[in-house]
Formats: structure tokens, sequence, C-alpha cells
């Protein structure tokens, strides 16, 4: 790697780690792992194949080593189609579960949700939460780079509700707080995200387990949810 190529990587990190510090996503727990930098972050650049997605369950599995929540920046993935190419490479390896759900008209748009589920060294199945600077993305999704992020390790939220499922989400991320400390955040953030969504009458629920958001004719190329 080149001089020139390390500076453009660290600024990729530098911007999206700075979109994540000013609570960009409304959630300020995501600030707060941003700037206590308990996060991970690798960057594919190229198109998706064996060995790179190899290299990116490496680099998840390196995460859960260290405790940290994983960000796969994709800086040059810029259009919906790009994206859901990269989604149909993720779809045919081994740990990786990728699932278009049903189709959304949302402000008067043809949308297509898609759920993202990565299985960790343990086995179990965690929640992908994907960033696209699109504006088929819910508002609280639009990075300055696509990315997605995982939490890789175990639930390490003492704090949470019950989960729904057995299925991992960042919610289950270690977090370092007191449980004074923790409602104000999670009450924080519940006022920020309701305030954010109040204009595009978001679910909020439902976005909980969807990664992407795009037009509904780039989507049709992946694999469909059975129920």
């Amino acid at each position: 790697m080149t001089e020139g190529e390390a500076d453009q990587r660290k600024a990729c990190v530098d911007n999206f780690r700075g979109w994540l510090e000013r609570v960009g996503t409304g959630c300020t727990f995501a600030n707060l792992l941003a700037a206590k930098a308990n996060v991970h972050y690798d960057i594919v650049a190229g198109a998706p194949s064996p060995n790179l997605i190899a290299a990116l369950d490496a680099a998840l599995d390196e995460a859960a080593a260290s405790n940290h929540v994983g960000v796969t920046l994709l800086p040059e993935v810029h259009t919906a189609r790009e994206i859901a190419g990269v989604l149909l490479a993720l779809s045919t390896a081994p740990r990786w579960h990728v699932r278009r759900l049903e189709r959304e008209n949302h402000a008067g748009r043809q949308l297509g949700a898609v759920r993202v589920h990565w299985r960790t060294k343990a086995g179990a199945m965690s929640s992908v939460i994907g960033f696209a600077p699109l504006r088929s993305m819910p508002i609280t999704r639009r990075a300055p780079y696509v990315a997605m992020t995982v939490w890789p390790g175990a639930r390490s939220n003492e704090f949470a509700r019950a989960p729904a499922s057995e299925t991992l989400g960042i919610v289950d991320s270690a977090h370092g707080l007191t449980k004074d400390e923790y409602d104000a955040r999670w009450k924080k953030t519940r006022g920020l995200v309701k305030e954010m969504f109040l204009h595009e009458r978001e679910d909020a629920t439902f976005l909980r387990d969807v990664a992407v958001r795009l037009p509904l004719a780039t989507v049709s190329i992946l694999p469909m949810e059975v129920p």
C-alpha cells in the first residue's frame, strides 16, 4: 500500500467516524462507541470475491476478539445497483444470509427492504445494519459511504431488554455504562430518532432488522424471504 493509499483509507475512516460522533444515526450509543474507539474498521476495495469475503469474515472475527463493533466501509460502491451486487455475492457465502423482504410503498416510492445476517464464530446470527448516501435509505442510515455494521461477539449488554429472537444485534454490544447512564442514552436516542423520523414517517420497529432499503427494481436479483 502506498502512502497516498494509506492516507485515503485513513480519511475514509475518519469521515465515517466523524459522522457517527455527530450522531448522524440519531443513536447516542453509536456516538459513544465511535468516540471511545470501540469500533474495528475495515475497508473493502474492489469487486466481491470468495477471497475478499473470507478476508471480511476474518476482519469481523478480529473485531469480536477485541470486543469491538465491526464496521466495513465500501468507498468504491456508490449506486443502489452496486450495493445489490455486493449483497448478491454475500448471499452465496457460508456465513452470510441475505433476503429481500416485502415491497414497501414509502413516500410514493416502490422500495425493497433487505435483511442481512452474519454468522459469528460461535455460530450465532447477528443482524447487519447498512448505511449508504442514498435517498432510498432511512434518514438515520444516510452516511457518507456505503458501509455495513455488525456486532460480531456474544450478548454483552446486561441492560438490554430480553431479545425477541435469538438473532444478535448492535444493541447487544459492550458499552461500559452504568445503568443510569445507559437509561439516559436510551431515552435520548429514542427522542432523537423519533424526531428524525417525523417527516418521513418511518417504522422504527420494522427497520431494526433491515440492513438496506433500495429501489425495488435493484433488489429483484436477491433471494426472497420465505415466510
